[in-house]
């Protein structure tokens, strides 16, 4: 039960890891286009404090993160096999996604801003650890 439990809190963190990741990237979009506030200022600075507050308990205490960027030499057979599964899905997954993503800014032609290429890059490699909270 106990582990039933920790398996639970670590995809509670790592969804809530995700969703302040993509909801930064959309305030900052946001209020990109209709000026900065006080308030959209605040929320921005908020998902950044949950997205590492949330980065440091599902990835960093859990060890997803650590054992996702280890070497291939100090992996055993169990390991290499989970690893490849975990990257074999997240770039699927990645690829989907940015490649709609990328439509959507090619249709409404928008430009892409640099905090949107960061999202990505740091999706990019959170994204094998995600996967294996769920494998």
């Amino acid at each position: 039960m106990e582990q039933e439990t920790s398996i639970f809190k670590t995809r509670v963190l790592v969804l809530i890891n995700f969703i302040s990741l993509m909801g930064l990237a959309l305030v900052f979009e946001f209020a990109k286009k209709s000026h900065w506030s006080n308030a959209l200022l605040v929320v921005e600075v908020l998902l950044i404090l949950l997205f590492l507050v949330s980065f440091v308990f599902a990835f960093v205490k859990t060890g997803l993160w650590q054992f996702t960027h280890k070497s291939i030499g100090a992996l055993d057979e169990r390991e290499m096999e989970l690893t490849s599964k975990s990257l074999r899905y997240a770039y699927g997954i990645f690829t989907i996604f940015l490649l709609g993503m990328l439509l959507l800014y090619a249709l409404f032609s928008l430009p892409i801003s640099i905090v949107f290429v960061v999202v990505f890059l740091i999706f990019a490699h959170l994204l094998p650890a995600m996967v294996l909270a769920w494998i």
